[in-house]
């Protein structure tokens, strides 16, 4: 097993995300508005077709957040070719895994679930009063890990 401090959080690049902008840009006919700020990044057109809100975090382990994905027409595959995108930039990136923030709608369930996203185990719905119903995140992930701490050290094994 390989043992590596996990301290470093991993930031956006605006160059990372250029042929994104340029798919979004010609696929839903707008210019493209963005908000980068290192560890969070918000982008969205100015015709109002499409906003996303991105953001880092290695809480426990290193993840991509989306906390807002909207894309309108929807149901004509742009949802899935952003997400299968964001999938392949975390890999490269080195990101263990991808989180989809209150996903309570169809679409974005069915676009969670068709893209490969799963219902992460919840303590508060499994063992205490919470139902499922008001928790709406999915998550990806991109490589297999266990995750001990030793002190105050956070460790991940590959």
């Amino acid at each position: 097993m390989c043992k590596k401090n996990i301290t470093k959080l991993i930031l956006f690049e605006e160059k990372d995300f250029e042929d994104l902008y340029q798919f979004i840009e010609s696929e839903l006919k707008g210019k493209i508005i963005v908000d980068f700020r290192g560890s969070s990044e918000y982008i969205s057109l100015d015709n109002n077709n499409f906003v996303i809100n991105l953001r880092t975090n290695n809480f426990a382990v290193q993840t991509l957040g989306v906390a807002t994905i909207s894309v309108n027409p929807s149901k004509k595959g742009y949802g899935t070719y952003i997400l299968k995108w964001l999938v392949n930039y975390a890999e490269k990136k080195g990101f263990t895994k991808i989180l989809l923030e209150n996903c309570f709608n169809d679409c974005s369930k069915g676009l969670a679930v068709k893209t490969g996203f799963t219902k992460p185990f919840n303590l508060m719905i499994e063992y205490g009063n919470m139902q499922e119903k008001y928790f709406g995140d999915y998550e990806y992930y991109l490589k297999r890990i266990a995750v001990e701490i030793i002190g105050n050290q956070l460790i991940e094994n590959e």
